[in-house]
């Protein structure tokens, strides 16, 4: 055995935390979100366990370097700043349109991928010569909570902590990428599947924000031992996630937007919502066939569609921003801050997810916990997270989906516990969890190290 690695038994005493991309830029999605409350939480509750958390930022000249916390992006801006911010995105969203005209943009991201790689394979000796840079070593953990899956990611750096004794733990969100091909593109799941054969070989244990994670990884690696690849077996465990919107700050001023879609802050509403970023995994398309069902029959209904634009879409946001009902009863909220996500959750008159696919699915418990009903696409990872308290319907089925809608308005939806009932857990003891289940397996992946399959990763 490597004479730096971790000893059979040993106890963790520090666990690092990268949250590179989410300090890079937090779109306040769901796993910035995670990331953000786990490691400004994890301050406070490791200490209570015997161990020291802080997180850290990977920085080419210095490697990782420690930061105090991750600031909340969910609170009121300036004008100024909305309209700069509004700018942004709207440049990088028209370059990106330009660049997939002009069939350039897999040249430009190969372009970017090298310069990057160039870079910072340069600043190896600068990064070696760092006074500021976190020296991972025994008794050390290097949690990869944040996404990885950026072929820019550090991995010889992590593979360097390795060296000099460091345990390497991995947060999985999900492998839906490299499940299902037809819903990311070929482009994306060739990018994970990459990702998730460097990831899983260097990793000494994996951690799911779900049951219905682990059991995807099971079954990803079941195919790929069926095709002969050889697999060493990982430790795992999953947690919850928390439920609260960190950003929401007491007395912010909600936008008229928001009032003009949920009815001038009528409740109950009308209006049903749906949050996440619009991309085909989401499946808002089908929700917009079930409520053109709606509104065909005259059904006095609306949706709010909360999320930025992701990717592969565009073809349904041409059909929502021309939509006859666009801004009467139909409503996209590109930019949502977490005091006005509020709002629409304990005015909307249920929340609809409407995914192929998902790891946790974050809204559903926000939405619960606010006293909203949620529709559900019919998902094991739904129920799991749902339970009792969220309606079903088959996936993919908008005639459902319109169904269970008419029958919540005319209240003959049965079975369903009302969400005055749920109860979740909050950020602390998800965080918690989770760094009992980091201790837990740190100590038995530590028994179980093996040196020729850290140089097998590491290659």
């Amino acid at each position: 055995m490597n004479a730096h690695s971790h000893q059979p038994g040993q106890a963790v005493r520090r666990v690092f935390m990268d949250c590179t991309a989410t300090f890079a830029l937090d779109a306040n999605t769901g796993i910035q979100r995670v990331v953000r409350n786990i490691v400004n939480t994890a301050a406070v509750v490791g200490p209570k366990l015997g161990i020291s958390c802080q997180g850290v930022v990977f920085k080419p000249m210095s490697g990782f370097v420690g930061i105090d916390r991750l600031q909340s992006p969910g609170a009121a801006v300036s004008p100024l700043e909305d309209r700069a911010a509004s700018l942004s995105r709207i440049i990088r969203s028209n370059l990106k349109d330009w660049l997939l005209a002009t069939n350039l943009l897999e040249s430009a991201r190969s372009i970017r991928q090298l310069a990057g790689r160039v870079k910072y394979l340069a600043l190896r000796p600068a990064r070696r010569r760092s006074r500021r840079a976190i020296c991972c070593g025994r008794g050390d953990v290097l949690l990869l909570i944040d996404s990885s899956w950026d072929p820019a990611f550090p991995w010889d750096d992590v593979c360097e902590a390795q060296s000099r004794g460091a345990l390497v733990g991995l947060v999985v969100y999900d492998l839906i990428p490299v499940q299902f091909p037809d819903v990311v593109g070929p482009r994306t799941h060739a990018l994970y599947a990459r990702w998730w054969d460097k990831a899983r070989n260097v990793a000494d244990f994996v951690i799911g924000i779900s049951k219905s994670v682990l059991d995807d990884i099971e079954a990803v690696d079941r195919n790929r031992r069926a095709l002969g690849a050889p697999l060493a077996t990982l430790r795992s465990g999953y947690f919850k996630l928390g439920a609260e919107l960190d950003g929401t700050v007491n007395g912010d001023k909600v936008r008229d937007v928001f009032a003009a879609a949920f009815a001038d802050g009528a409740y109950p509403s009308n209006t049903y919502l749906m949050v996440g970023m619009i991309s085909p995994r989401k499946n808002h398309a089908l929700a917009l066939d079930a409520f053109d069902r709606l509104w065909a029959e005259k059904a006095d209904v609306r949706l709010a569609i909360a999320g930025r634009y992701g990717w592969d879409s565009g073809g349904l946001v041409e059909r929502i921003r021309r939509h006859p009902q666009f801004g009467k009863k139909l409503f996209w909220f590109e930019d949502v801050r977490d005091h006005e996500l509020d709002y629409c959750y304990r005015r909307a008159a249920g929340l609809i997810t409407s995914s192929y696919a998902e790891g946790f699915n974050l809204p559903i418990v926000e939405a619960l916990s606010k006293g909203c009903p949620v529709l559900a696409s019919d998902l094991p990872v739904h129920r799991e997270v749902g339970g009792a308290y969220a309606a079903y319907f088959p996936l993919g089925d908008a005639e459902a989906l319109a169904a269970i809608i008419g029958k919540q308005r005319r209240q003959e939806l049965h079975g369903v516990e009302s969400p005055k009932g749920f109860h979740w857990p909050d950020w602390t003891h998800s965080c918690r969890t989770l760094l009992e289940l980091v201790i837990e397996l740190s100590s038995d992946s530590a028994a179980r190290y093996d040196p020729d399959r850290r140089l097998t990763a590491a290659a």
